[in-house]
This record gives C-alpha cells, sequence and structure tokens, in this order.
C-alpha cells in the first residue's frame, strides 16, 4: 500500500362539471376493467395519510397516480386502487404479514435498478418475487414489488398538499392532449413539460396546465432580520464536538506510480526523467492541492492528509479501503474514475463520510447517496443554466431549439424547454411561449429560414455534441447573419471541436456553458499562478488549477463548519481560481452537485464571460 502522510390551483378553473368532486372520496369507479376509489386531496392530506386511510402502500399510489411524484397539490384527485370493505366502511383487514405486494407493469426502458430505486426496495428482493426477471424485462410484463410500510415515514411522503400557482385540468372521459390544449388555449407541447410523467391519458387525472390560478397567492417574503456585523457568530453546528483540532483527509489519484517506477528503471545514461503520461492529471492536482493546503495550514487548519495511488484499479481500491486508517478519515476527494469512485462512495455511505467527485462523471454517482458531491455541473445543469440566461436576457426574443435525433441532444432540449416554461410561468406576469421546437435527421438552408424572424432577435439553442451535425448546422445559420440578427447558443464541448470556421463562432455571436473559468487579470489568479512556478517550475495545467480550488474550498468547509459541512456548502465564500461553486441537493437522499455555470461568448476572437 502506497502512502504518502502529510500534516495539517383557479380551483378545476371553477368547472361546473367538476362542482360534486366533494363526493369522490365515496365514490367507487372502474377504469380500463379495475375498480377505484377517488380521493379528492385537501389542503392537510399527506401521501402518508392517504395511504393510512385507505390502507394502501405509498408506492402504489404513486404508480396509479404518476403525477403526484412532484408533490401533493390541493383539487388533485387521486385514484386509489380498490379493496373489499367490511361493515365499518373500511377495508378488510388482511392477515398481518410482514411483507405486500404492489403490481407494477413494465414500462419502455425501465430496468431492474430504475424500479428497485423508484419503490426502495432491493433488487433482489424484486427477483425473490419474480424469479422469471432473472432473464431480463419484457414491456408489458406485471411485476410484484415488494413493499414494506415503514414506520419513519421520509419526507416526501409527509410534506403535506399544497396549493398550486397553475390550473388544474382533471381529465374526462373522451379528453385528448389536443382537447385538452383548445379548451384552455394552450399549446400541447407545453402541457406535456409541465407533466412530464403523464403518458396516456387516464380519466380523473390531474393536468397541470400553464395559466395562472387566480386564487393562488405567493407567500409573502419574509422581513430580513437586522444584521449586526460585530455580533452575528458564524454558521456553526451546534454539535461542537464536530469541530475537531485535526482533520483526517484522503486524495484518492490514479498516479500508476509502478508505472513510473518501470519507466525509470528501463531509462538509458544521460536520458532524462519521463513521467508516465498518464500520471500527468494526477500529479498536476496534487501539486495545486498542496499549494492550497499551505494556504490554510498558515490560517489554523491542521489536517493529516493521506495519498493513495488507485492506479485506475478496482481491486487496488478496494484493497486501500481495507486500511486501519480509513474508518477515521473525515474526507474523500476522489477517484477520478467512475469504477473507483463508486467503490469508495459505497464505502464513505457506509461510514457517513463525505466524498467529493472532482471531475465530470454521470449524475448516477449522487443516486441514493447524500455523502457525494460534484464540482464539475452536469450538461443538464448547463443547458437549465442556458435557458435562465437567455429567458431573462432575451425575454421578447425569436427562440428556437434545433436538435438532431440523437437520444441524448433530445433530452438535453428538453431539459431546456422544461425549464423555460417553469420560468416563464413562475412570474407574476405570465408571458405567451413561443418557443419553436424542431429536430433535424439532414439539415436544409431552405428548412431553417421559414423559423427566423426579421423583426426581433433570434435565439437558437442547439443542445448537441454532435460535430458534424453541429458543423453543417453553423454553416447554414451562418448564410442568414447579414440579413437577420442571431445569436447561437451550444454546449461546453463546442471548445473542443476542431472543424469550425472561426469567423463563424464571432458572426453567430456563439454563446457556450463552461463550469470553470480563468480570469487572468484577476490579481488573485495572478498571485496564484506565481506561487505555483516559483514552487515546481512549470505553469500549472487545468488540473493543476482544479486541485487548487477543491481543495481550498473543502478544507476551508471543514474549518469553518466541522464534519456536517455539507449541508452548509453554500455558506463557504472562498476566492477561487477557476471553479466557483453553488451546490444543491440533487434528492432527498441524494447527493449535492454543483449549480454554478459561466456563460461565455465569442467576441474578438476569445471567450468572454457575459454572466
Amino acid at each position: 500500500m502506497k502512502i504518502i502522510k502529510y500534516i495539517i390551483p383557479f380551483f378545476l378553473a371553477v368547472n361546473c362539471q367538476l362542482l360534486t368532486v366533494n363526493c369522490f372520496a365515496q365514490q367507487i369507479v372502474k377504469i380500463e376493467g379495475q375498480k377505484y376509489y377517488l380521493h379528492y386531496v385537501e389542503k392537510g392530506n399527506t401521501l402518508y395519510s392517504i395511504s393510512k386511510k385507505y390502507d394502501v402502500a405509498i408506492g402504489e399510489i404513486i404508480n396509479t397516480n404518476p403525477e403526484v411524484e412532484g408533490g401533493l397539490k390541493v383539487d388533485q384527485v387521486l385514484r386509489i386502487p380498490f379493496k373489499k370493505q367490511d361493515k365499518k366502511g373500511r377495508p378488510d383487514k388482511q392477515p398481518q404479514i410482514e411483507v405486500r405486494y404492489i403490481s407494477h407493469v413494465v414500462k419502455e426502458k425501465e430496468t431492474l435498478y430504475a424500479l428497485s430505486k423508484k419503490y426502495n426496495v432491493k433488487v433482489k428482493d424484486i427477483l425473490d418475487a419474480n424469479p422469471e426477471a432473472i432473464n431480463g424485462l419484457k414491456v408489458g410484463q406485471t411485476l410484484k414489488i415488494p413493499s414494506l410500510q415503514s414506520k419513519d415515514v421520509d419526507e416526501a411522503a409527509s410534506k403535506p398538499a399544497t396549493e398550486d400557482s397553475l390550473v388544474i385540468h382533471h381529465v374526462r372521459k373522451g379528453d385528448t392532449y389536443f382537447s385538452i390544449s383548445k379548451k384552455h388555449n394552450v399549446s400541447i407541447d407545453s402541457i406535456r413539460l409541465l407533466n412530464p410523467n403523464i403518458g396516456k391519458l387516464k380519466e380523473y387525472q390531474a393536468l397541470r396546465i400553464p395559466k395562472q390560478n387566480t386564487n393562488w397567492k405567493p407567500k409573502p417574503k419574509p422581513k430580513p432580520k437586522p444584521v449586526l456585523l460585530d455580533t452575528t457568530p458564524l454558521p456553526i453546528r451546534k454539535d461542537t464536538s464536530k469541530i475537531k483540532d485535526t482533520y483526517q483527509v484522503a486524495l484518492m489519484l490514479p498516479f500508476y506510480l509502478d508505472m513510473n517506477d518501470t519507466i525509470e528503471v528501463r531509462k538509458k545514461l544521460n536520458e532524462k526523467t519521463r513521467i508516465y503520461y498518464r500520471s500527468e492529471i494526477a500529479l498536476q492536482f496534487y501539486e495545486g492541492f498542496l499549494l492550497a493546503v499551505d494556504s490554510l495550514e498558515r490560517q489554523g487548519l491542521r489536517i493529516k492528509l493521506f495519498i493513495y495511488d488507485t492506479q485506475n484499479d478496482s481491486a487496488t481500491v478496494a484493497n486501500l479501503l481495507n486500511g486501519r486508517e480509513m474508518p477515521n478519515t473525515d474526507l474523500f476527494i476522489g477517484p477520478l474514475f467512475k469504477s473507483n469512485f463508486e467503490i469508495v462512495s459505497a464505502y464513505a455511505k457506509k461510514w457517513a463520510i463525505p466524498v467529493v467527485c472532482p471531475v465530470p462523471l454521470s449524475n448516477k454517482i449522487l443516486l441514493g447517496n447524500a455523502h457525494v458531491s460534484k464540482v464539475v455541473a452536469s450538461q443538464a445543469v448547463q443547458a437549465e443554466c442556458i435557458a435562465e440566461f437567455t429567458t431573462k436576457n432575451y425575454p421578447d426574443s425569436n427562440t428556437i431549439v434545433i436538435s438532431s435525433q440523437a437520444k441524448k441532444d433530445k433530452l438535453l432540449a428538453k431539459i431546456f424547454l422544461r425549464k423555460r416554461t417553469e420560468l416563464l410561468f413562475s412570474k407574476d406576469s405570465l408571458i405567451n411561449d413561443t418557443a419553436k421546437y424542431v429536430e433535424f435527421a439532414k439539415i436544409y438552408k431552405d428548412s431553417i429560414r421559414p423559423m427566423l424572424s426579421l423583426e426581433k432577435s433570434n435565439i437558437i439553442i442547439i443542445p448537441s455534441n454532435d460535430q458534424a451535425f453541429v458543423s453543417d448546422l453553423l454553416t447554414k445559420l451562418n448564410g442568414f447573419t447579414k440579413e437577420y440578427k442571431i445569436k447561437v447558443f451550444g454546449t461546453e464541448k463546442w471548445q473542443n471541436f476542431d472543424n469550425i470556421e472561426v469567423h463563424y463562432l464571432h458572426d453567430l455571436q456563439v454563446h457556450l456553458p463552461c463550469p470553470s473559468f480563468i480570469n487572468y487579470s484577476d490579481e488573485v489568479v495572478k498571485s496564484y499562478l506565481r506561487k505555483f512556478k516559483k514552487r515546481y517550475s512549470a505553469e500549472p495545467g487545468k488540473y493543476g488549477i482544479l486541485g487548487f480550488d477543491v481543495a481550498y474550498y473543502y478544507l476551508k468547509a471543514l474549518q469553518k463548519n466541522g464534519l456536517y459541512f455539507q449541508k452548509q456548502l453554500a455558506d463557504i465564500q472562498v476566492a477561487e481560481i477557476s471553479n466557483s461553486f453553488y451546490f444543491f441537493k440533487t434528492g432527498i437522499e441524494s447527493g449535492y452537485e454543483n449549480g454554478y455555470v459561466n456563460i461565455m461568448k465569442y467576441e474578438n476572437y476569445e471567450l468572454i464571460k457575459v454572466n
């Protein structure tokens, strides 16, 4: 083991057809051959209280009414699976057994893992109840999902129903998306965007309509309390025992020390020392990390730093975690590769230790582990930031979203449009969303012109990482720049495309989201560059700067708030070199993601920050 040790809702739009809605709680209906109770959601109802009233598992209510995943809303009508009632009007009590089952019909693209997360059960338990599923799931297959009613009700199940700021439409027999859109004078796409969990319409489903509920009143914002600068204490945890004199930190990076040893042994006489090329990222990160440690040590922080060589090998990582010092670790930073990180994050979850992912990895690493935080904003977050920037800065523009037919590109487009709709309908005065969405398999110039406006600025969103698609589209768009005002928004990966004419990027005023940005004219940046060069006789690369920012931010958080620092990440204000931090929790039981994104624009043949 190689270790380096270092000390330091219009209530239902007032629809007269629904004035009898209060009797729903006593009504039993048959929908598609199955009987249901109709439950009218009232103020104060929770998923837990409804499940207890009808003796139906919470997961079964959610499965039957997917629209409640976003939270219960007053005036929703829920379909509760029918159970035979006894003379007292209550569902017959079945013999008390430890496990009850929910029936789930498999949908396209669903996996055992996704179902285990949805119903909060183990994959093994699903397979035990459905041994035929061992060979894979089939669309239309009915599964029995084990359902244990826990004594400890989670936060989502105990959250009371709230008034919806938008109009609620209850689906009636014969309703279609088209008829509903015509009735409320809104687009079908806007209805679908506000109701992402509803596919095929079923009677009594509650749809959110992009029209403001005139009876809804936003909660008044609390008046800020006067702050006395000299007497306001720093925000620290009440349990001061979690503030330690010395913190133990584990930095896990792929140094590939064995490969470097081999290179050294094989080196010829008078040959310069070479470093294994795959070691360079880890070494740069490590060098920046140590500079941050030195700076914080001078500010009174004491840490016991352990450096581990993961070698990008899962067996090596698992072996490292067997070290006697590991359970005493207060913070893990790394590893950098997904397979290695998953091993460490599972260990960190078991021992309730914060673990940091400093590089771009899939957001799956955040699912079900509240101890993980991810430094680099995902492309989904970047798409939402583009939606926020364009909605705020170009509210009256002609917005066009152009996607290729690739699944990932269409998903990013959907995320952008959903966020844009959310932003528009959260405002006091409603704005009619006129954004156009189009998918191209092959791009023709004549198919673009009809979408453009001569009177307004044309904001074109291209959420694609397909270099050939982007290059072809920008070439076509550039032919319109003399007639139309065009601004294009792309993805971070465009910076690496080498087949796009540079003048296209400027003529089309291309904007890109970038998680990191270095302002070389900033004095803090200049100072860091001088210190790095003085110590290592080299300029810091991208990872040398990332290592400093990550170390300084997280170690400062430890110093200020102790072992509970993750719940107070937003309180940490430091002078970063390149990476700014604005963390948000991605789910009740999931981890934290950095939501800070720079919006950069090509101007005078360089990228400048515009947000």
